[in-house]
């Protein structure tokens, strides 16, 4: 978090804009790439304009078609990193289960193979066991199950249909409100926040258009997000969040999702300065790392590359960019059952995977490589083996002496000087 100077009038513009759009909505939304008007102020929204039609011409209609044409199963158009400058690597079964000694797969297979395991009869099956296992009340939905089944089944995965539902009921049901007027609070980053919402969840069809539906929520969602703590403020890691949650429930709701992960989910510390959270977690990676990648860990430590330059925005966006977008979710899913160290089981996961390749000279491309997109051949296999690894007794005393051990450094004051 950084302090931000801006023009006495700056926001208010901003937040005028997103208001007006909010109300009258954008000709083609999610057709048409929009009209830039904040961060080029040349060219004023038409404040007085009606609303404009929602009926598509018929050149609309034919460039609409053409897009979905082309849309994922999650409404993607583009679902490529757009940080992306390499190949992605391959997260291989065989490097989480030392039976396999199946060869890794080039990318195209790796693809293939996550295409093929698609079944949508299995999906329709798990779709009516979860409807079985929840109950609705006032619009809200409940889990009555046994927890060692919902673990079991959230491991396997969410059915999408339910997903937005049931990552409200894991996170408990959180209770804050978006206030109904919360443009008219200025906050000191509406500026960095009008910049960061174009650019976040690039390539998805809802956020497409400028000032569109879904970059009025965003810029909503996150706005109200920055006056919720005075210590946080607004990070960039909270764009990709709240676009995922806007993607599976109403703005209301991913606002009070936010605030859950705030404050349930410690995100406070991880965005706090100073980034005392996030520093605990790459000790307990670091820990991680030593037990099940030894070499690996041996190598980045000779090299000089701590986790901090690869972890950092894996903890913080729940590696958006990084894993596909079906992969996200499952970690989503996990995550807000079992916290945070599903994220640090996962980035140890996608360090084992490149254990290979990390403990062969020259090691310079190290943070090349870590800086790569990652496609796992198999879903299944990540997430049965984080949940696997999560409830091993050898995992959760490495975990709970590193957190131990990590809260003495703080109190001895030694902290600043450990390689994170």
């Amino acid at each position: 978090m950084s302090t931000i100077t801006t023009p006495p009038d700056e926001g208010a513009y901003i937040r005028r804009t997103y208001a007006h759009f909010a109300r009258v909505g954008v000709a083609h939304d999610g057709v048409d790439d929009g009209a830039e008007h904040t961060r080029h102020r040349h060219a004023p929204p038409q404040w007085d304009a009606d609303a404009p039609s929602r009926v598509l011409d018929a050149e609309a209609l034919a460039r609409d078609l053409q897009r979905h044409e082309t849309l994922d199963r999650y409404g993607f158009y583009d679902a490529r990193p757009a940080h992306a400058h390499a190949e992605p690597l391959v997260l291989a079964r065989s490097a989480l289960d030392k039976k396999r000694r199946t060869p890794t797969l080039s990318v195209d297979a790796a693809n293939d193979a996550r295409t093929h395991a698609a079944q949508p009869q299995r999906d329709a099956r798990r779709v009516q066991k979860w409807a079985r296992m929840l109950s609705l009340e006032h619009g809200r939905a409940s889990l009555h199950a046994p927890a060692h089944l919902v673990r079991r089944r959230v491991y396997k995965g969410i059915p999408d249909r339910w997903r937005g539902a049931v990552w409200y009921a894991l996170a408990h049901h959180p209770q804050t409100k978006l206030a109904a007027d919360v443009l008219d609070t200025p906050s000191a980053h509406d500026v960095q926040i009008d910049l960061d919402v174009p650019r976040t969840i690039r390539g998805h069809v809802h956020f497409h258009t400028r000032y569109g539906r879904g970059q009025c929520d965003l810029f909503t969602v996150l706005h109200a997000a920055s006056l919720l703590c005075d210590e946080c403020g607004y990070c960039q890691g909270m764009g990709p969040l709240a676009g995922v949650l806007l993607l599976y429930m109403v703005p209301e709701d991913a606002f009070a999702m936010l605030a859950q992960l705030h404050s349930r989910y410690t995100f406070h510390d991880l965005f706090r300065p100073g980034f005392p959270g996030l520093r605990a977690e790459l000790f307990v990676l670091r820990a991680l790392l030593e037990q099940y990648t030894p070499r690996a860990a041996a190598a980045l430590h000779a090299s000089g590359v701590a986790p901090s330059a690869f972890a950092t925005g894996w903890y913080m966006t729940l590696f958006s960019g990084v894993l596909p977008f079906a992969t996200q979710l499952r970690l989503w899913d996990a995550f807000l059952l079992d916290g945070r160290d599903v994220l640090t089981m996962a980035a140890v996961a996608v360090v084992l995977t490149l254990e290979p390749r990390l403990t062969k000279p020259p090691t310079d491309w190290l943070i090349e490589a870590l800086s790569t997109p990652i496609i796992p051949e198999d879903d299944d296999a990540l997430l049965f083996w984080i949940g696997a690894r999560l409830q091993d007794p050898r995992t959760r005393h490495t975990i709970h002496t590193a957190r131990t051990d990590w809260a003495e450094r703080c109190a001895q004051g030694s902290a600043d000087d450990t390689f994170l």
